[in-house]
């Protein structure tokens, strides 16, 4: 049984953090209806492992997704912006070292739910040892 956390835990956790910093509204799951406009939810990730040299490595994809009011675009284009910034600022957890090698956002537009949405969906790249 590991002791540690995978890097996929610790980039997620690492991640959530720095989503959580600017606002309280995120989560690790979509929320119910009724929950107040911008969310974040740290959605799915992807995992390349790489081992090199007996030490474990490899590229993890990170995607978080964004949910405002398309009436209020700009409020959310304003968090996507700061989380993109913070995602490209996580470089070390407590047994990996990060880099950011790509970000790209979607601004999609939701039409789920009776409110016109506004969805961002940023996947952040990271190479890790």
């Amino acid at each position: 049984m590991a002791t540690e956390k995978s890097p996929q835990q610790q980039l997620f956790d690492a991640v959530f953090v720095k989503c959580r910093e600017l606002t309280s509204n995120t989560f690790d799951y979509l929320p119910c209806d009724g929950t107040q406009y911008p969310f974040v939810f740290v959605g799915e990730q992807f995992n390349d492992d790489r081992p090199f040299k007996g030490i474990m490595g490899g590229q993890l994809t990170q995607q978080v997704h964004i949910y405002g009011l398309k009436s209020k675009r700009r409020t959310a284009s304003d968090l996507a912006d700061d989380i993109c910034s913070a995602l490209r600022s996580i470089h070390k957890t407590t047994h990996f070292y990060f880099t950011n090698t790509a970000l790209s956002t979607r601004v999609l537009l939701d039409t789920t739910t009776q409110t016109p949405l506004i969805h961002t969906v940023i996947s952040a790249e990271y190479n890790f040892i």
